[in-house]
């Protein structure tokens, strides 16, 4: 049997990402174990997969990590096994990744993702986690980036004696979120309920006047546009234009001709208390999850990330 330990220098890095696309592309029967755990990776890997294990069988809730791993792995071909959401997390348990790696006796793929210098950084810093690894993988590469990424980089962490075993780019379709998870974040009161899981890219603020919206609106696709519930003329102008949801800010509901174009054109318009600005900000700190829902994304990581990463290195 095979084992891949997958963890990353932060969170959001895109260990699931990574390991999905691995369980994906075996042939063989594959299981997964995330000792500690609190979030919804377990539902994800268990509906996607298709396991017969409980959703709390996947995850340590009591006992140890020896047990629950040999259970979980009788009759796999591969055990992907993930860590929490950076090198030093769930230490206060004995469930660090290091603290994993050494009872299980594997060495980990370490994915990374952030500035050019964050990632070095904290890859040399947290080399000592561990007694080997495998390689890492640096994740959500800008396109911008792709270049320096190559050039500096991987022969910058090569050197240093971490494998590279591939760069993935930054894939509009896996960072975005949508008026679903907004609505759930804020509270939101759903004003217009069609088109609730269009994808949503880019966060902008209306406050402007009619023309200068226009103008800056036309120059981004798939976004939500905050603005003041009293504001009808920025709604108006956001639906002219590619928009993937409205908040409506300040408790004001928004005037019939507004919840009409929103129900014609089936874009998301919610309702919340707060002012603009504040409610922009909260949305920002949303995060971008894969349910077992999206076919679309789930495609996307069979697919494209496998030709991003070095599978066979990953599954030796």
């Amino acid at each position: 049997m095979k084992t891949l330990f997958i963890t990353s220098t932060s969170s959001y890095a895109g260990k699931s990402t990574v390991g999905l696309c691995a369980a994906l592309n075996f042939s063989g029967k594959v299981g997964y174990f995330k000792p500690l755990t609190t979030d919804m990776d377990c539902t994800l890997f268990r509906k996607v997969l298709n396991l017969q294990e409980e959703e709390s069988e996947l995850s340590l809730q009591d006992g140890d990590v020896i047990s629950r791993f040999s259970a979980l792995s009788e009759n796999k071909d591969l055990m992907i096994v993930e860590s929490g959401p950076n090198l030093s997390y769930g230490a206060y348990r004995g469930l660090s990744p290091g603290e994993i790696a050494k009872v299980l006796e594997v060495e980990p793929v370490i994915i990374t993702a952030g500035s050019v210098e964050t990632i070095v950084d904290k890859l040399i810093m947290g080399k000592g986690c561990f007694q080997s690894i495998k390689g890492v993988i640096i994740n959500k590469v800008g396109y911008s980036d792709l270049e320096e990424t190559t050039s500096f980089v991987i022969p910058a962490l090569e050197n240093v004696g971490f494998p590279v075993l591939g760069h993935i780019p930054s894939y509009k379709i896996l960072r975005m979120i949508t008026a679903r998870d907004v609505q759930k974040h804020l509270d939101a009161q759903v004003v217009c309920e069609e088109g609730m899981d269009r994808g949503i890219d880019r966060v902008l603020v209306g406050a402007m006047t009619f023309d200068a919206a226009l103008t800056y609106f036309r120059r981004f696709a798939d976004k939500t546009v905050v603005t003041g519930g009293d504001r009808a003329e920025i709604m108006l102008a956001a639906m002219e234009t590619s928009t993937s949801c409205i908040v409506a800010s300040g408790g004001v509901r928004p005037s019939p001709p507004v919840i009409k174009k929103a129900v014609e054109l089936k874009i998301p318009l919610l309702l919340v208390e707060g002012h603009t600005y504040a409610a922009a900000k909260e949305i920002e700190k949303i995060k971008p999850e894969i349910r077992p829902d999206d076919h679309q994304k789930i495609e996307l990581i069979r697919k494209m990330i496998a030709r991003q990463i070095d599978l066979k290195a990953l599954l030796e």
